[in-house]
């Protein structure tokens, strides 16, 4: 009887960088964005400005991601994390899910339409889960996709698990920043990010 083989290897990565090591940088940075004190580091200088940051200069269909960053100039009304299945091509070019969060402990999952933000959810975190909220202390934030469900993970707990309303099947993914109107930019640095395929490769025979 043939069938798929039982895989050997575990999922593939499919896109990973330290940006605290002395490897080649896999990445072009665009305005705004520069690698100094082992970190990738991203600022938004508008107020009231939105701006996603994709990470492996690819889109990625189902995949856990995993980002380690923090908030290094900004005040309470400014956000970051993370952001995925945003299509670079096609009649949904633009749209996404982001998952972010604030100094002060607001936490923020809002989906993207093209035109308008829509928050699922915004308001504090919840009691028990951890979060370092000093400008400089890093977070992990998290993500598993698989087709049109999206689940948020913080410091390896889970936020939110969603639906998307208008499935997207591929997508690119990467940090984000949400300037307030308080500060006089908005800067996060990155420590590091892993990017790697839900299940591992089978084989048919």
């Amino acid at each position: 009887m043939t069938g798929f083989s039982m895989p050997t290897d575990p999922p593939p990565v499919l896109f990973a960088h330290d940006f605290g090591s002395d490897s080649p940088r896999p990445i072009g940075l665009p305005p705004g964005a520069s690698v100094e004190d082992r970190q990738l580091r991203f600022s938004v200088d508008a107020p009231t400005t939105a701006v996603g940051f994709p990470l492996g200069n690819r889109p990625f269909g189902d995949v856990a991601l995993q980002v380690r960053l923090g908030l290094i100039e900004g005040e309470d009304d400014d956000l970051y994390g993370i952001f995925v299945r945003r299509p670079v091509e096609g009649p949904r070019q633009g749209r996404f899910a982001c998952f972010m969060m604030g100094p002060g402990g607001r936490v923020a999952v809002w989906g993207y339409d093209g035109q308008a933000f829509h928050p699922v959810i915004d308001g504090p975190l919840g009691q028990g889960l951890t979060f370092a909220p000093g400008r400089g202390d890093s977070n992990l934030f998290q993500a598993v996709v698989a087709g049109p469900q999206v689940t948020f993970f913080l410091n390896q707990a889970v936020i939110i698990g969603l639906s998307l309303d208008l499935p997207l099947s591929v997508g690119e993914v990467g940090v984000f920043v949400h300037h307030g109107a308080t500060s006089a930019r908005a800067t996060i640095g990155v420590d590091w990010v892993h990017v790697s395929a839900l299940m591992a490769p089978n084989v048919y025979r």
